[in-house]
């Protein structure tokens, strides 16, 4: 699985104004259902940045003058894995060794038309004999040590930006060790998505120190924004009567996979009650493109909106900007639209509600927005109307959101994916 930050075309430095593609490729991220917390890595504990021409540590294998160009000039740096670019039919620009050193590839013979750098990182594939157990933890190292070069070379171009949660998740995670009493390399068959099997949930807060925005080591910013949340054990908001049921995501980060049909964001506000801007057939176009486990369900995501009289593309947008429409985060195991604390149909998975299918996801979605966000107070719910209100509850920037752009994301999706639809009749 492969995560990505995507950097915005133009450089006025506009945290809405800035396309935030997402397009191919992304950071190599766990398989996992929920990140483990990022590490903070305030600036100051690094040494002075060196001049802005010295070359970072990480490239010492490289030739500066040829990578520094490519490093302030691309449009997105993503790391990946051998088996993913295998499967992707890519070759990476630069090999991330075990010694920490990033390397050309010498079959790598032209430049990525998206303007893009791929750097593969070196063994990180599951190994199961107990004597590499040091050899992993060193590589792991020696690769954290890599990208610090990274930050720090970003921290110098960029002074008032925050560092990308992506990069501060890849310091933060544990290798693939072998279990120390076992010789065979096979790993236990992952839990069927299906069926989340019920955990306690986590007594810490996994809420991103930083933002997650887009950014370049070259100095651009542009929009972004994980899904807002409560943390665990926090009280319950808007009196829903589940015990357990918390009517605010879980602080669950946004992952982009870069494949999907998705529309630059767009400044501005949004009414979430209102007809249909997009059909059935585009949700579904939409859903394919990412090769979303949700495919296939144009029309009953369609038909919930009309029925909660909630613009369909709204729910879509929520789905894409949370979990990249479910292939990402917990998500991806729980069947969840929107990442929400507490017991669902399924139960719980890692403390967050587990649903049968999407279609149970997407319906309980709807279901929150419009009972505990959009009805009025003397309803019970919040007397909502427009995305940024709904965004200050659901994503605050109190827990360390880009509400602006989340907001930017969503409308710039709802909006452009309007312009290749002939809504039906609602």
């Amino acid at each position: 699985m492969v995560t990505r930050f995507e950097l915005p075309s133009i450089k006025d430095g506009s945290d809405v104004g800035a396309h935030a593609a997402l397009s191919s490729g992304l950071f190599d991220k766990p398989a996992v259902s929920d990140a483990p917390p990022p590490l903070t890595v305030p600036a100051s504990i690094y040494p002075e940045a060196p001049v802005a021409t010295a070359s970072p540590m990480a490239f010492a294998g490289a030739d500066w003058s040829v990578v520094k160009p490519q490093l302030d000039g691309a449009t997105a740096i993503n790391y990946s894995t051998a088996s993913e670019n295998a499967a992707a039919g890519v070759e990476p620009d630069y090999i991330l060794g075990t010694d920490g050193q990033m390397r050309p590839n010498p079959k790598k013979t032209a430049p990525n038309p998206d303007g893009s750098i791929n750097i593969q990182m070196e063994g990180n594939g599951q190994q199961g004999n107990q004597d590499k157990i040091e050899a992993l933890k060193s590589a792991s190292e020696n690769q954290k040590a890599s990208i610090r070069e990274m930050i720090r070379y970003f921290q110098k171009n960029n002074p008032n930006a925050s560092v990308p949660t992506e990069w501060l998740w890849q310091l933060d995670k544990q290798p693939d060790l072998p279990t120390p009493s076992s010789s065979r390399p096979d790993t236990p068959a992952p839990t069927p998505r299906s069926q989340p099997q019920p955990e306690a949930q986590p007594q810490q807060d996994f809420s991103p120190r930083r933002s997650s925005a887009p950014s370049s080591p070259g100095g651009y910013r542009g929009p972004s924004g994980p899904g807002g949340g409560m943390s665990p054990g926090a009280s319950r908001r808007g009196g829903d009567s589940t015990p357990s049921y918390s009517d605010r995501p879980a602080r669950q980060p946004m992952f982009h996979t870069g494949r999907g049909d998705v529309p630059p964001p767009v400044a501005g506000d949004l009414e979430l009650k209102g007809p249909p801007t997009i059909t059935p057939e585009k949700i579904d176009q939409v859903l394919k493109s990412f090769n979303s486990p949700a495919s296939g369900l144009g029309q009953v995501i369609y038909d919930e909106g009309v029925k909660r009289g909630i613009n369909p593309a709204v729910a879509l947008a929520f789905f894409v900007q949370e979990s990249s429409a479910g292939t990402k985060g917990v998500a991806a195991e729980t069947n969840s639209w929107g990442n929400i604390k507490g017991d669902g149909p399924a139960g719980s998975y890692k403390g967050f509600r587990a649903y049968n299918n999407f279609e149970e996801g997407v319906k309980d979605w709807y279901r929150l927005i419009d009972d505990k966000y959009l009805a009025p107070q003397s309803e019970g719910g919040r007397g909502y109307s427009t995305l940024s209100q709904v965004i200050r509850t659901y994503a605050p920037s109190s827990d360390n959101n880009d509400e602006r752009g989340y907001v930017a994301n969503v409308k710039g999706m709802v909006e452009g994916w309007s312009k290749d639809s002939k809504p039906a009749n609602g």
